[in-house]
């Protein structure tokens, strides 16, 4: 008995090192400007939210103007801020913190869909530090 509850605590702990390890992969991706791989993450369709304006848009659209949009904000310093995973869903999501020359941040979320083994992000949201 004491076995097997040692058995699923070593799972859990190696599910929530991988998705740490995925948080890790799209904070660096973001930051190093490695546009074309982060794409490859990314739903068919993604929701894209620019400080609560809304729309729905092919991968690449809304790959573009997520890199119009980090280009503009002029990023000079990065981190995770949280990550996580919806209870009743199975997805995941993760938060992103960054900050400009002039110390201003925003947060970047990011929602991540796991269907057969793939992980597919399906909704980006930009929101000014509180």
């Amino acid at each position: 008995m004491k076995f097997s509850r040692y058995i699923a605590l070593v799972i859990v702990g190696l599910l929530l090192n991988t998705s740490d390890a995925a948080s890790q992969d799209y904070l660096a991706m973001l930051e190093s400007n490695s546009y074309s791989e982060f794409g490859k993450y990314l739903e068919e369709e993604v929701d894209l939210e620019l400080f609560r304006s809304k729309e729905s848009l092919k991968k690449d659209a809304a790959l573009a103007k997520l890199r119009e949009r980090i280009k503009a904000f002029g990023p000079v310093r990065w981190e995770l801020m949280h990550s996580g995973a919806a209870e009743t869903t199975g997805s995941n999501y993760i938060i992103i913190k960054t900050y400009n020359k002039n110390d201003e941040g925003i947060r970047i979320f990011l929602h991540i869909n796991a269907e057969d083994g793939q992980r597919k992000i399906s909704s980006i949201r930009f929101r000014n530090m509180l």
